[in-house]
């Protein structure tokens, strides 16, 4: 407890090293055996003082300071329950009740199979002013023009390969026999 400050909110502030994150760290094991390794001072702190940690959890600070190790500050609770009670951007996003346009989320929204959501209005919005766009009906013009090509190659193709493949025959016999 030398490498811990109490502070008024009820934090017990670490006062030795921390990771890259915040979170506080100590070095356990020994270099001469190869077994020193950093271990998480807020997850060593909850292992000693309240219960094991189960693997693949998380250790969610309720208290919102990465740097403290008051185990009766920290829940453990799976990754995904985790990010979603942070402040970074899947955690904004999944707090959101509405799209960027206003609707609601639960009677505009549908789930895509990868998992990401897309509003059903927005969409039939931008379904209809594309279909309005002088431009766009330009698009898919050239688009169906394009595409009625390429099918006519490929029917020519495979209506005429045989006719190619016995002209360039005949012709590879006449030119070996001169």
């Amino acid at each position: 407890m030398s490498k811990v400050d109490i502070s008024p909110s009820g934090c017990w502030e670490w006062l030795g090293g921390h990771f890259s994150g915040g979170y506080a760290r100590f070095c356990i094991g020994s270099r001469t055996d190869g077994t020193q390794r950093n271990v998480g001072a807020h997850r060593w702190a909850y292992e000693h003082f309240v219960a094991p940690i189960r693997l693949g959890l998380h250790c969610d600070h309720l208290c919102r300071n990465r740097g403290c190790v008051n185990p009766s500050h920290i829940e453990i609770v799976t990754p995904k329950i985790n990010i979603l009670r942070g402040v970074g951007y899947a955690a904004e996003n999944a707090r959101q009740d509405h799209c960027s346009r206003g609707h609601l989320k639960e009677t505009h929204m549908k789930m895509l199979p990868d998992g990401r959501r897309r509003c059903q209005e927005c969409r039939r919005i931008r379904d209809r002013k594309r279909k309005l766009d002088p431009k766009h009906k330009a698009k898919e013009r050239v688009y169906q023009h394009t595409e009625a090509r390429k099918k006519y190659k490929r029917e020519w193709y495979h209506r005429n390969i045989e006719r190619m493949r016995t002209y360039h025959r005949e012709w590879k016999r006449l030119h070996k026999l001169q």
